[in-house]
Formats: C-alpha cells, sequence, structure tokens
C-alpha cells in the first residue's frame, strides 16, 4: 500500500512545475510505495502570475521583480523578522487540502 503525501512545492514554483522538475524521478522510482499530490499555493507572484509562493513579502523587503530576488533573499538574511503577508491564507489552505485527501504525510 502506497503512502499518500501532500507536496508543498518552493517559491516561485507551482504545483506543475514543482512535480515534473523537483520530484518526477523519485516519483518514478517509487511509483509503488508513495504518491504524492501537489497543492497550488494560493499566492501568485507579481512577476509571473503562473508562479506562486506560501507567502508574500512587504514592498519595503521586496519590489515583485523577478530579477531582484536575490536581493531579497540577501535582505532576509540582515533582518530578524518579517511579516509573512498571506501566511494564514496559506494555511488554511493547506488544511482544507489535508482533510479532503487521507494523506499520511506531508513534503516540503
Amino acid at each position: 500500500m502506497a503512502l499518500h503525501v501532500l507536496a508543498l512545492h518552493g517559491f516561485g514554483q507551482n504545483a506543475s512545475v514543482f512535480m515534473e522538475k523537483r520530484v518526477k524521478e523519485i516519483t518514478r522510482k517509487l511509483r509503488d510505495i508513495l504518491v504524492l499530490q501537489a497543492l497550488d499555493a494560493p499566492h501568485t507572484l507579481p512577476y509571473d502570475p503562473s508562479l506562486r509562493g506560501w507567502w508574500v513579502y512587504p514592498p519595503e523587503l521586496w519590489d515583485g521583480r523577478g530579477e531582484t530576488i536575490q536581493a531579497l533573499a540577501e535582505e532576509l538574511l540582515k533582518v530578524p523578522d518579517f511579516e509573512p503577508l498571506g501566511f494564514r491564507e496559506s494555511f488554511e489552505a493547506v488544511l482544507a487540502e489535508w482533510s479532503r485527501g487521507g494523506y499520511d504525510g506531508i513534503l516540503g
């Protein structure tokens, strides 16, 4: 019996990109024991609406442009904390999917 796992993609991806480019090979190799079901994050990214994030960053940290993501990462290393905008919405989406799916675990 295969484990049914809810998979959460990374920032700047979506469920399709994650399944096709990040975990395709491992899901093929483990197909008899693992079923991954990826969930799209609810927040689209300003520079490409097909890509998503589990939260967004305040404008004082990031201007929303794809070419400034590295600068965002460097800025995040300097600040002690930040308010992840939209995190509650993402958390609720994950909980809703979890309650529907009969999952054995979460990856991500």
